[in-house]
């Protein structure tokens, strides 16, 4: 049950707008947070494993076997419970700003011997009402994160606590129109970071002054209100507009 106080609406703005054919719950309605307590180091006794920490996720979108994992090791009790699957969201749960926390990478392939490692939570759809794509698109809303980052705690490093990242309040358009919306989204935002790569230099200072800083910032803010409007169904997303961004891919 959702909880409309003036907290909820102050940071969730956009729930308010949703379309009435879409649900608001939630995210442990529909998934699993599982919180991760797998350190770096290697101990005798313990089988050998790959981890992926919190840089490989900061780091990259997506996760898949090109990314080099730290080589560790961990019980057999904490690799079946911390072992990532195709289509799990891994977020990271805490960071030396409360604006930078949350930050998501979703799972693309299975990773046989790769568990998700400390300062991770790890997200699991557990119902076919939602897509890990679409979960993680979410998150890559700053808006959305509007939420994690009020509710982090600390004072030189900021935390979230399990209840936080469950009790988060998502949009749940029906899965037809998630499929379109996480396929639209991935083929734009491709088009968008394919220019931005262009117009990145080589000496990345000079990215602080100039036209190009200036370029970066508008394609970044795009990247991000497009997403945004997506997931939260400000713009809607037909099959016309997925034949056209086939049509320019």
């Amino acid at each position: 049950m959702i909880q409309n106080n003036f907290t909820t609406k102050t940071l969730t703005p956009w729930a308010d707008n949703i379309p009435t054919e879409w649900v608001l719950c939630r995210l442990d309605t529909v998934a699993d947070v599982i919180f991760s307590n797998v350190d770096k180091h290697s101990l005798e006794g313990e089988d050998p494993v790959k981890l992926c920490n919190y840089v490989d996720v900061y780091k990259n979108e997506f996760i898949t076997a090109n990314i080099e994992f730290m080589e560790a090791t961990a019980e057999n009790r904490e690799i079946v419970k911390f072992q990532i699957q195709k289509y799990d969201v891994l977020i990271t749960k805490d960071s030396e700003e409360p604006d930078d926390i949350a930050i998501p990478a979703l799972v693309t392939e299975e990773l046989p011997g790769v568990i998700c490692g400390y300062h991770l939570a790890l997200i699991r759809p557990r119902s076919k009402r939602v897509t890990g794509d679409f979960i993680a698109w979410l998150h890559r809303s700053k808006q959305f994160r509007a939420q994690y980052e009020a509710n982090a705690v600390g004072v030189t490093r900021f935390g979230l606590s399990q209840y936080v990242v469950r009790s988060a309040l998502i949009p749940l358009p029906p899965r037809a129109e998630q499929e379109r919306i996480n396929e639209y989204l991935l083929k734009s935002c491709k088009a968008i970071d394919t220019i931005a790569a262009l117009a990145t230099p080589k000496d990345d200072t000079r990215l602080t002054e100039g036209i190009l800083n200036k370029q970066m910032k508008i394609l970044r803010s795009y990247r991000n209100s497009l997403i945004h409007e997506c997931v939260t169904g400000q713009r809607r997303i037909s099959d016309a507009d997925i034949k056209k961004v086939k049509a320019h891919a």
